[in-house]
């Protein structure tokens, strides 16, 4: 765990802004215009700690994501996002690839149904794959 004590970030921002809910009605201070909106502050120290993790110029070249990093800081459905979303930019990488290689293949030799065809197979497959193996990820993060 980050942070201070046993909770992490989201957590304590959650019971936070419970907190303050309790006492004042900040949709309607927002809704009356006293506020224009209401935020939680983000913790510095684990903010920087992030950053220097996951917003390196080298991470540009990796697939790698301190996925467990975000899932303290940001919570669950934050990291949910990232982690297929970098499943998304992976496997669509393959498919961007194999797409190329047809397209070269048909500037020098003419698009024909059999090409057409093995396209739609190769993106049936695509997705067979895909979602086999999205699925133990899934399973194995619940």
């Amino acid at each position: 765990k980050t942070g201070i004590g046993v909770f992490r970030h989201e957590d304590r921002v959650r019971m936070m802004s419970q907190a303050l809910q309790e006492h004042i009605d900040l949709p309607q201070l927002v809704g009356s215009g006293i506020l224009t909106a209401a935020f939680p502050l983000h913790s510095s120290l684990e903010l920087q700690r992030l950053r220097h993790e996951w917003a390196r110029l080298h991470l540009v070249w990796s697939w790698a994501q301190p996925l467990e990093k975000i899932h303290e800081y940001f919570g669950e459905q934050v990291a949910f996002y990232f982690a297929w979303m970098g499943f998304q930019a992976k496997m669509l990488s393959i498919l961007a690839i194999a797409g190329g290689l047809v397209e070269a293949w048909a500037f020098f030799h003419g698009w024909n149904a059999a090409l057409h065809t093995a396209c739609g197979c190769a993106v049936v497959l695509w997705a067979n794959i895909y979602y086999r193996m999205w699925r133990p990820l899934v399973n194995r993060a619940m």
